[in-house]
Formats: structure tokens, sequence, C-alpha cells
């Protein structure tokens, strides 16, 4: 497994290990750059496979209809 080390003392930190034993730093793990992209296109793409896009269009272009006055 690779170690981190921690920012201000240097001493060895665990995989998951968010706070330093020696020295009370946090040091949160850095997730990649791309890792929000890559969620926002899965997101996407399961909107684009589940949702119903004309059942959806036509209930956005439906025509409009006047409440009527009554009397």
């Amino acid at each position: 497994m690779a170690e981190r080390k921690c920012r201000r003392c240097g001493s060895n930190l665990g995989v998951d290990d968010d706070l330093c034993q020696v020295c009370g730093e946090r040091n949160p793990v850095r997730h990649p750059w791309y890792i929000w992209p890559l969620a926002a296109v899965i997101f996407l793409l399961a909107f684009y496979f589940l949702v119903d896009l004309e059942a959806l269009r036509d209930y956005v272009t439906r025509p409009r209809v006047a409440p009527s006055g009554g009397d």
C-alpha cells in the first residue's frame, strides 16, 4: 500500500488517514481533477437513457389553455 506524508511534519500517514497522529494536521485525500467532469458525464448519460425525452418535449411544448372565466 502506498503511504502518504504529512504536509507539516513529514511523518507517514496511512492510506485512509486524514489526521496526522504526530502533529494533528488535517491531510485530506486529494481526488484527481477528472472526478467531477466524469461524474457529470455519467449523470447526463443516465438522464439521457432513463428519461423519456419525447414526453418531456411534449409536456414543455403543449399548448397553454387559458382558464375559463366561469359564468
